[in-house]
C-alpha cells in the first residue's frame, strides 16, 4: 500500500504543483491497486465489485493517460495504452466467468447424492474453444503482443504474447504447438521470478500471473506427462516461502540474524497495515474529518519506516547474501513418492481452476490423476457454508455440504488409498476447509478415517522431518488462565508427560521476552493462550504473552519468524484462530503457520477457529497421551475421536490440524 501512501500526498499536493509528473504516478498507482483489488473480488466471484474496480483503474489509466500525452511521454503513453488493453482483457474474462458461474448455479449437478452423481474424468481441456468471450480475450492478448512487438522491434513475444498464441493454437485443436507457447510464457515468467531480490517482491509476483501456469499444466495432464505437470504445479504454488527456507542456512546462519529478519516483517507489515488506513481515510467522500488521523498515520508511517531502514542496514551487514534470494528448485515427482513410500503414506494434492478441480492421488508407487468438475465457484460456496457452520458454536453442522465436499474431493481417490494416513495439500480456498469434518456417505468423518496432516506445498512438506512419537525431549509449555479457564490445566495435563524434563508457565503468563529467548532450548512447545488473527494485515497476527520493558506482550506472526526453532519437534498454539491464515492467488499462505515453519519448526498443530476451553483441553490431554508412542497425525486421530465421543458436534473435534508429516 505504499502506493497508495504516494498517491494520496500527489493529490493533496496537485493544485499546488508545477510539475504534474507526481499526479501521473499517483494516479497509475491507485489505478494499479484498483486493479488488484478487482482481482481480489474475481476470486471472491463478486463480479460486480470487480468489474466496478476495473471501471475505476481504467478511468484513473485514461486520466493518466492524458498527462503522459501533455507533458510528452511517448514511451510512457504507449505503456498507459497497453495497460488499458489489459483491463478491456480482464472485464471480458469477468464477463465470461459470471456467465459460467451464473448456470453452474442454477445446475443440479452440483449437489450429488452418492458417487456416481459426481462427474470425473481423465480429460483435462485442449479441446477447441468457440466461446466467444475467448476469443475476444486471445485477439486482444495477441493484438497486444503484436503492438509490443512493432514498438520495441524486440524478436521476442513476451509472457503474454505466448499466453495469448497458445490460447489461439489451442483453439485451432493444435494441442502441441499451444504447450510449447504455454510452457515458453511460463519460463519467461520464471525468469523475471528469479530476478527479484527479496521474499516480499516474490510473494506479490504470482497475483495477477498464476494463471499463465494452469493451461501448460491441463495440456501436460492430458498428454500423460504426470512428471512434467508437478513440477509445474510446484512451481506455481508457495514458492516465496520454498524460497526463502532454502536461503535461511545460507543467510542467515544465526539466531540474532534470523530475530533482525523478524523484525523486519513485523515493521513492514505495521507499515502496511498504516498505509491502508490511509488509503481509505483518502478516498472517503468525508475525508475533510480525517484530518488528525491521517496525520497521525503518516507520522507514525515516518517513523516506522525509519527503523526498518536502520533494521534493514544492519542486516545488510551481518545477512548480505539474504538481499539475493535463493531460487529454490521445484520437487519432483519422483522424490515426493520416495518420501510417501518411506513414511508409509498417501497424498492427496488439489489444483482448483475456474471449471474444475484437478486432484492427483500421489502414493509410493503409483500416480492418479483426475478432473473433477467442480467450478471453482461452487468449490467456494460450499467450503465457505461448511467452515461457517462448524467454526460457530450456535450454528448448525452443514451435514449436507460435509457430504457433497467429501463425494467431490476424496471419494474419486478412495479406491487408490492404500495407506492409513493421508497428506494433503490444499489449494485456494481448500486452505480453509475443515477436511476432518468431511463426512462418507455411511457418516463417518474423514477425520475418524484417516490420520491426517496437510502443508502448502509438496516441496516444503519435504524439508520436514517425519512426525514420529515426542516421548523424548524438553516441553516449554504455558498458559493463560484468565483468559480461556481450562488452559491451566490442560498445561498441566500435558507437562505430566514430562516430568522433570519441563518448564511450565501458568501464572503469571509467560512473557514475550522469555519466549523469545528460551525457545531455541525445547523440542515441543505448547502454548494455550489467546491468539488473534488480524485479516487485514496476517502477518500482524498475534498470541497474547505478558508484557514487560522490552517487547509490547503481543507476539505477532512477523516476530515468529525470529525465533530460534531449529530444535523444536512439534509447535503445538492451542489458541483462539492460530490456524487462520490468508492463502494468496500464488498459494503463499500468510500468518503464523508460515512464520513458524520458517523459524525451525518440523510439525505444528493450530487451531481454525476459538475453541472452546474444556474440548481442547481434552484434545490436547488426549493427544499428548497418544504421541508419546503413536506418529503425531494419529495421536491427532485419536484426539479426535476421544472429543467426538464426548462432543458431538464438528465444532469441538474437527477445529485442530496437523501441518507436517
Amino acid at each position: 500500500m505504499g502506493a497508495a501512501d504516494l498517491l494520496g500526498r500527489a493529490f493533496s499536493l496537485a493544485p499546488d504543483l508545477k510539475d504534474q509528473s507526481p499526479l501521473l504516478f499517483a494516479y497509475l498507482d491507485r489505478a494499479d491497486i484498483y486493479q488488484n483489488l478487482a482481482f481480489k473480488w474475481g476470486d471472491k466471484k463478486s463480479f460486480a465489485m470487480g468489474l466496478q474496480n476495473l471501471d475505476l483503474a481504467k478511468a484513473d489509466y485514461e486520466t493518466a493517460s492524458a498527462i503522459a500525452q501533455k507533458l510528452d511521454y511517448a514511451g510512457l503513453a504507449r505503456m498507459i495504452h497497453d495497460f488499458l488493453s489489459e483491463i478491456q482483457m480482464h472485464r471480458k474474462l469477468f464477463e465470461s466467468q459470471e456467465r459460467v458461474y451464473s448456470a453452474a448455479a442454477r445446475s443440479r449437478i452440483f449437489s450429488p447424492k452418492k458417487p456416481g452423481d459426481v462427474l470425473v474424468t481423465e480429460h483435462f481441456g485442449s479441446e477447441k474453444e468457440s466461446d466467444p468471450g475467448r476469443l475476444d480475450i486471445v485477439k486482444t492478448l495477441n493484438e497486444s503482443a503484436d503492438k509490443q512487438r512493432e514498438e520495441s522491434g524486440l524478436l521476442e513475444e513476451g509472457v503474454r504474447g505466448a499466453f495469448g498464441s497458445g490460447m489461439w493454437h489451442a483453439m485451432q485443436g493444435e494441442p502441441d504447438a499451444a504447450l510449447a507457447e504455454y510452457l515458453k510464457a511460463v519460463e519467461l515468467l520464471e525468469a523475471d521470478r528469479r530476478n527479484l531480490r527479496d521474499e516480499k517482491s516474490r510473494s506479490t509476483f504470482f497475483e495477477d500471473k498464476i494463471a499463465f501456469y494452469y493451461p501448460a499444466i491441463s495440456e501436460l495432464l492430458e498428454q500423460r506427462r504426470f512428471a512434467e505437470a508437478f513440477e509445474l504445479m510446484e512451481r506455481s504454488r508457495s514458492r516465496a516461502m520454498a524460497d526463502l527456507m532454502s536461503s535461511k542456512k545460507v543467510a542467515l546462519p544465526r539466531p540474532e540474524e534470523q530475530e533482525l529478519y523478524g523484525e523486519t516483517q513485523r515493521l513492514r507489515a505495521e507499515i502496511g497495515l498504516l498505509q491502508r488506513k490511509l488509503f481509505e481515510y483518502r478516498t472517503r467522500p468525508d475525508r475533510d474529518g480525517f484530518v488528525s488521523e491521517m496525520k497521525s498515520a503518516e507520522q507514525k508511517i515516518e517513523q516506522l519506516e525509519k527503523q526498518d531502514r536502520n533494521v534493514t542496514a544492519e542486516m545488510g551487514q551481518k545477512a548480505p547474501r539474504l538481499r539475493k534470494l535463493i531460487v529454490s528448485e521445484p520437487v519432483s515427482l519422483d522424490r515426493v513418492q520416495q518420501m510417501l513410500r518411506r513414511d508409509e503414506c498417501d497424498m492427496l494434492y488439489y489444483l482448483a481452476l475456474d471449471n474444475m478441480v484437478i486432484l492427483w492421488h500421489i502414493g509410493g508407487d503409483s500416480v492418479h490423476v483426475r478432473n473433477v468438475f467442480l467450478p471453482r465457484s461452487q468449490l467456494q460456496a460450499k467450503v465457505t457454508a461448511l467452515h461457517n457452520s462448524v467454526a460457530n458454536r450456535d450454528a448448525k453442522f452443514d451435514e449436507t455440504m460435509a457430504r457433497e465436499l467429501y463425494l467431490f474431493l476424496i471419494q474419486p481417490a478412495l479406491g487408490w488409498v492404500k495407506s492409513h494416513q493421508l497428506v494433503l495439500i490444499p489449494h485456494a480456498e481448500m486452505n480453509y476447509l475443515p477436511f476432518a469434518a468431511l463426512m462418507d456417505p455411511s457418516g463417518k468423518s474423514l477425520g475418524e478415517t484417516f490420520a491426517l496432516s496437510d502443508a502448502p506445498s509438496a516441496g516444503i512438506l519435504l524439508g520436514l522431518k517425519k512426525g514420529d512419537p515426542i516421548a523424548k525431549g524438553r516441553l516449554l509449555a504455558a498458559a493463560d488462565d484468565f483468559e480461556l479457564p481450562d488452559a491451566g490445566r490442560e498445561v498441566e495435563a500435558v507437562a505430566a508427560f514430562y516430568a522433570g524434563r519441563n518448564k511450565t508457565v501458568i501464572e503469571p503468563l509467560i512473557t514475550e521476552s522469555d519466549v523469545k529467548s528460551s525457545a531455541g532450548d525445547y523440542d515441543v512447545l505448547h502454548f494455550a493462550v489467546h491468539g488473534e488473527f488480524t485479516p487485514t494485515e496476517p502477518m500482524l497476527s498475534s498470541l497474547k504473552l505478558g508484557k514487560d520493558a522490552h517487547n509490547d506482550g503481543r507476539l505477532t506472526a512477523a516476530e515468529m519468524f525470529g525465533l530460534p526453532l531449529g530444535k523444536a519437534k512439534l509447535v503445538v498454539l492451542s489458541a483462539c484462530q492460530t490456524g487462520q491464515a490468508e492463502a494468496t492467488r500464488g498459494n503463499e499462505i500468510l500468518g503464523m503457520e508460515r512464520a513458524l515453519l520458517y523459524a525451525g519448526a518440523n510439525n505444528l498443530v493450530l487451531s481454525s477457529w476459538v475453541v472452546d476451553s474444556a474440548s481442547a483441553a481434552l484434545w490436547m490431554k488426549t493427544f499428548y497421551r497418544e504421541a508419546q508412542q503413536k506418529p503425531l497425525a494419529e495421536a491427532a486421530r485419536l484426539a479426535l475421536i476421544e472429543v467426538k465421543n464426548k462432543y458431538p458436534e464438528p465444532y469441538h473435534w474437527a477445529a485442530f490440524r496437523l501441518v507436517g508429516k
